[in-house]
C-alpha cells in the first residue's frame, strides 16, 4: 500500500471514529452512564493537591482509587480545564486517541493494511464501546500506557519502564493483566532459549518497578493483594464477583465476528513468529474469561481490545486470498455488515441513565446544601451523579459511597411505617438533606413525612429530626 492511500484510508476511519465516538455529545445533554459523577468528585478533590505528592482530604471511599490518573488530570485542571471537560469531550476524544495509538503500534507489526483494520474494527466493536459508554477512565488510560510500553518492549527499549510503572499506578486491574503477562512473556521465551544478560535481569527490573509502584500508591497496591489477589484464587468457576460489565453470550452475539478474526490472526502469528507479550496478554484474558475468574466480564472488554490487531491481521490474510477488488469487497461488506448491524444496535441502545430535567436538577442541588452537610439520595443512580456536582457535601445513597444506613435498614425505611422513618431520619448527622426523585419507590409519601421540610427545589428536603450527637447509625466497620 503506497504511503498517500494508507494515510487517506487511515484519515477516514478515524473521521468515522470522531463520527461515533464524539456524537454522544450532541445527541445527549446528559453524560452516558454513572461513573462520570465519580470521577468529577475525584478530579476536582484531587486537583486541590497533586498526588501522589499530597492527597487532599476526601471521603474514605474515594482514597481506594489509585492515584496514576489523577496526577495528569490535577495537572490539566491546574492549566486550565474544567473537571467538566475532562469527563465530556476531552474523554471522547481519548477513546479515539487510543485506537490510534493501537493501530500506529499494529503497523509496525503486521503493516498498513492491518493497521487501517484496526481502525475499522474498533469503531465496529462493542466491548469497546461499552466501556466508552460506561466511562472506563483508568482502565482506558492504563490501556494506553500498556500499548506504549508493549510498543516499546518491540523495539528493545528500557524506556517501555516508564509506561509500566505508570499502568501499575493507574488501574489494578489493567496492572495485574500486565504483571501477568510479563511474567508469561518471560518464562515462554526461557523455555525457548533465550538466555542474554538483559532478558535474565527483566526480573530483577520488574521487581523494582513494582517496588516503585508501591512507593508511589502503597494503599493501592495493598488493595490489591487484600482485595483482589486472594479472592482472586479462590473465585473460579463464577464463585468471585464478576463485576461490572455486559455477560459473556451478550459479546459472543454482537461481537462475535470480531472475535473470530482475532483468533484467526491469533493462530496465524504464531506460525510465522514466536510467542510475544501480546500474545501472552490475550492468553492471560482469556484465562479470566474461560475460568470465570473475579471481575471476569471486565477482562471480556481487555480481551476484546487486545484481539483489535490480530483481527485486523487476519482480516489482512482474507483480502490477500482474493486478488480481485470485487473480491475484496465483497469479503469486506459481508464481514462488516455482519457486525456493523449489532454495533449499531448497541449504539442506539446507549442512552443516559437519567433523563435532562433529572440532570438539570441535580446540577442546582449544590447551592442549596452547606458544605459538608450530610446528603443523603433515595435513589442510587441519583446517588452517583450528587456525588459529583454536590462535591462538598458527605453524599451517600442505597449502599453506596458513605453509608448512613445499613442495608436491613434501608428495608425497613422503604417497607416501613411513619415512625420507623422518623427513627431513621433521626440517626442522620446535623444538618442534613435528603434528596427524592419522583422515580423513588412511595415518593410522595416520603416526601410528605413530618420531618422533611421542603427546600427552593421540590427535591430537595431539609431533615428536621437529627439528634443533638451522632445516633446509632450502621457500624463504621
Amino acid at each position: 500500500m503506497k504511503p498517500r492511500t494508507y494515510w487517506f484510508f487511515f484519515l477516514c476511519l478515524v473521521a468515522l471514529l470522531c463520527l461515533k465516538f464524539l456524537a454522544p455529545l450532541v445527541i445527549y445533554d446528559v453524560p452516558l452512564g454513572v461513573d462520570p459523577g465519580i470521577y468529577r468528585y475525584l478530579f476536582l478533590k484531587h486537583a486541590v493537591a497533586l498526588p501522589p505528592l499530597e492527597i487532599a482530604p476526601m471521603e474514605p471511599w474515594a482514597r481506594d482509587h489509585p492515584l496514576g490518573l489523577f496526577f495528569f488530570t490535577s495537572l490539566l485542571i491546574k492549566a486550565g480545564l474544567s473537571a467538566d471537560m475532562l469527563i465530556g469531550w476531552f474523554w471522547n476524544v481519548f477513546c479515539i486517541f487510543l485506537l490510534v495509538i493501537l493501530a500506529l503500534s499494529t503497523e509496525r507489526r503486521f503493516g498498513q493494511l492491518s493497521s487501517v483494520l484496526v481502525l475499522l474494527l474498533g469503531a465496529l466493536s462493542v466491548p469497546y464501546f461499552d466501556g466508552f459508554t460506561a466511562m472506563y477512565i483508568k482502565t482506558y488510560v492504563a490501556l494506553g500506557f500498556m500499548v506504549s510500553a508493549f510498543t516499546l518492549i518491540d523495539r528493545r527499549s528500557w524506556w517501555a519502564c516508564i509506561p509500566i510503572v505508570l499502568v501499575l499506578i493507574t488501574s489494578q486491574q489493567v496492572g495485574l493483566l500486565l504483571i501477568m503477562s510479563l511474567c508469561l512473556y518471560w518464562v515462554l521465551n526461557l523455555i525457548q532459549g533465550e538466555r542474554s544478560h538483559a532478558f535474565l535481569l527483566l526480573p530483577v527490573v520488574f521487581i523494582a518497578l513494582m517496588a516503585l509502584g508501591y512507593i508511589l500508591n502503597p494503599h493501592a497496591i495493598d488493595r490489591v493483594l487484600s482485595l483482589h489477589l486472594l479472592p482472586l484464587l479462590t473465585s473460579i468457576g463464577g464463585r468471585g464477583n464478576p463485576g461490572e460489565f455486559g455477560d459473556t453470550w451478550f459479546y459472543m452475539l454482537t461481537n462475535g465476528v470480531l472475535f473470530a478474526l482475532g483468533v484467526f490472526g491469533f493462530f496465524a502469528t504464531l506460525r510465522t513468529d514466536k510467542c510475544t507479550q501480546w500474545h501472552c496478554t490475550v492468553l492471560c484474558c482469556l484465562f479470566f474469561v474461560v475460568l470465570q475468574m473475579m471481575f471476569y466480564r471486565r477482562f471480556l472488554l481487555l480481551l476484546d481490545f487486545f484481539l483489535l490487531p490480530f483481527a485486523g491481521y487476519g482480516l489482512s490474510l482474507l483480502f490477500g486470498r482474493y486478488r480481485s477488488i470485487l473480491g475484496r469487497a465483497t469479503l469486506c461488506g459481508v464481514l462488516v455488515l455482519l457486525q456493523l448491524v449489532p454495533s449499531v444496535r448497541v449504539f442506539a441502545w446507549r442512552t443516559p441513565e437519567i433523563s435532562k430535567a433529572h440532570f438539570d436538577d441535580i446540577q442546582t442541588v449544590s447551592a442549596h446544601v452547606p458544605e459538608n452537610a450530610a446528603l443523603l439520595s433515595l435513589d442510587a443512580v441519583s446517588s452517583y451523579f450528587l456525588v459529583g456536582w454536590v462535591p462538598d457535601a458527605v453524599v451517600s445513597g442505597p449502599g453506596l459511597f458513605s453509608p448512613s444506613w445499613t442495608e436491613d435498614q434501608w428495608n425497613i425505611f422503604f417497607n416501613g411505617n411513619e415512625d420507623d422513618r422518623q427513627t431513621l431520619f433521626s440517626y442522620l448527622q446535623k444538618p442534613s438533606y435528603v434528596y427524592i426523585p419522583s422515580t423513588v419507590k412511595k415518593a410522595e409519601e416520603i416526601r410528605g413525612h413530618s420531618c422533611l421540610s421542603v427546600t427552593e427545589i421540590q427535591t430537595l428536603f431539609e431533615n428536621t429530626c437529627v439528634l443533638s450527637g451522632p445516633g446509632p447509625g450502621p457500624d463504621p466497620s
